[in-house]
Order: structure tokens, then C-alpha cells, then sequence
């Protein structure tokens, strides 16, 4: 890890605030509409640095002990790497399984 962590380290030191551009219907803060940033401006706002200190993401699905799960991998071009794994919620709804996997990528 003498590589991916001191990347790791710079990456967090230069990435910028992900602006939270969504509104949640479903769920307030406060009396307010809670706000959250989608899948697509995280990956915007995150590619640049983490291209810059030469790091990736992979966020592959899985199946592990009869359990379907999605699995997050960040990768240094140094070859190392570190990776954790989720197990996703038991949905028969595509649509609202899709939008857990989305809500859990992010």
C-alpha cells in the first residue's frame, strides 16, 4: 500500500465539493426537502482527481454465500489496490432494486 495510500491521501486533499443538485420527495430535513447528489455528478466531480493521482474505481456486481452483492474496488496504477462489498437488499421490483444499486454506488 506504499503507493495507493499516499494517492488516496492527496486525492482527499483536492477533491472538490460534490454540489448536491437533487431533491429527495420522500425525505426532509428540518422541514426541508432533503438535497443529494446523483450517480453521474459524483463521478464528474470525482474523475478529474482522481485521474490526477492516478487512481480508478470498478464497482462490479457479485454473488457471495447465495447473496447478491455490489463490490467497490479502488485501484492505483501501481497495481495495488483495496476493495469492500455490499450486500444488496432481497428486491423483486427491477426498478426499485436498480435505484438501490444506484443509491449504494453513490
Amino acid at each position: 500500500m506504499k503507493s495507493l495510500i499516499p494517492a488516496l491521501v492527496k486525492f482527499q486533499q483536492n477533491v472538490p465539493t460534490i454540489p448536491k443538485t437533487c431533491v429527495n420527495p420522500f425525505f426532509s430535513q428540518g422541514g426541508k426537502k432533503a438535497m443529494y447528489a446523483d450517480l453521474a455528478t459524483v463521478i464528474e466531480s470525482c474523475m478529474p482527481t482522481l485521474n490526477k493521482h492516478e487512481l480508478a474505481v470498478s464497482q462490479t456486481m457479485g454473488f457471495v454465500a447465495g447473496v447478491n452483492t455490489l463490490k467497490t474496488t479502488l485501484f492505483h496504477s501501481s497495481g495495488e489496490f483495496i476493495s469492500s462489498e455490499i450486500a444488496l437488499p432481497e428486491i423483486n421490483d427491477a426498478q426499485k432494486l436498480t435505484g438501490a444499486i444506484t443509491y449504494l454506488r453513490r
